[in-house]
């Protein structure tokens, strides 16, 4: 893949099993990748569907990772009192 730079942040969450995207492919060229943040998820017992697969790993992970990017830029709904 010849996308070496990015300009904004990369949040990859990838199933082990995805017959459809290599994920060892996935992970070597998110070694080359510069961004102002990155981080790579695995999701041991998922395949292309993590979102459905391991559902509960996936929405902490979005937590953990996805949500402190889009409080970052402003992107998020007020929190209740």
């Amino acid at each position: 893949m010849s996308i070496r730079r990015l300009d904004c942040p990369l949040l990859i969450f990838d199933g082990c099993y995805d017959a459809n995207i290599n994920s060892g492919v996935a992970a070597e060229w998110f070694k080359t990748v510069q961004a102002p943040s990155k981080q790579f998820v695995w999701l041991e017992n998922s395949a292309h569907l993590p979102m459905t697969e391991e559902p509960g790993k996936f929405l902490v992970a979005l937590v953990r990772y996805a949500r402190p990017v889009a409080d970052r830029a402003g992107d998020v709904p007020p929190t209740e009192p």
